[in-house]
């Protein structure tokens, strides 16, 4: 009878450690690390959290919103926690609050995707790079500003792709990983551009944020360092 009661006692102990999370997530197609499709949230982020979920003994639900909305629910509570997050994105509009973040949960590089046959290509020979409207190629701005090279905006990733593959610019400066993954399933050209490693590029890594889950936060920090997490990494070729 009393181990009965100890098998009852330690399921209600678990049951109301169990929490539904909303994670804030991007409402912008950003495959293999996330993108929405049929109204669904799908990639990496999605796998990712639903099996840190299950092993800990909580459910997730996963809010896609535009960017400037993420971080307002953030900072209002709406949202548990948001991914992908850093310390060092977005400070004005998380002024007056105390954001808690977790250890590294995936490594991203952005960079310049160029073709093959710029593959040895050095910082002084470009003179037109592309990025994505909205995106800023923050390794190339001082020699933008300079007006050593030029930078121009389009609207979709496929373009920015087509437009380098077709030599109308140097290099598609985007997330290495993304670029990739756009080549490889959307354009069906998977070695029409290479990542110019010798070229100035930032790497970083992306974390999950909470204005009040620091418990939670603390289980997604033993989650990062396991088995689990990097056979997910591996799965969608990330680090």
């Amino acid at each position: 009878m009393k181990i009965l009661w100890l098998l009852i006692i330690s399921i209600m102990t678990f049951n109301s450690a169990a929490k539904e999370l909303v994670i804030g997530v991007e409402e912008i197609g950003y495959a293999p690390y996330y993108y929405v499709e049929n109204g669904q949230y799908q990639g990496f982020a999605k796998e990712y959290f639903e099996t840190f979920a299950s092993q800990y003994g909580h459910q997730v639900r996963f809010k896609p919103l535009p960017i400037k909305r993420l971080y307002k629910s953030l900072t209002a509570g709406h949202i548990d926690f948001k991914f992908p997050d850093h310390p060092l994105w977005a400070k004005e509009a998380k002024a007056g609050v105390t954001i808690a973040y977790s250890s590294p949960v995936v490594e991203y590089i952005d960079g310049l995707m160029v073709s093959p046959k710029k593959a040895d290509i050095t910082l002084e020979q470009i003179k037109t790079i592309g990025t994505v409207r909205g995106f800023t190629a923050w390794d190339y701005l001082g020699a933008i500003k300079s007006g050593q090279i030029k930078s121009r905006e389009v609207n979709s990733l496929d373009a920015l792709m087509k437009m380098s593959i077709n030599h109308r610019l140097d290099g598609a400066y985007f997330n290495i990983a993304v670029a990739k993954h756009a080549l490889q399933q959307d354009l069906k050209q998977t070695d029409a551009l290479i990542f110019a490693k010798q070229l100035p590029h930032t790497t970083s890594h992306y974390t999950v944020s909470t204005l009040k889950h620091n418990d939670i936060l603390k289980e997604i920090d033993q989650f990062n360092q396991s088995q689990q997490a990097n056979a997910i990494r591996d799965k969608y070729h990330l680090q």
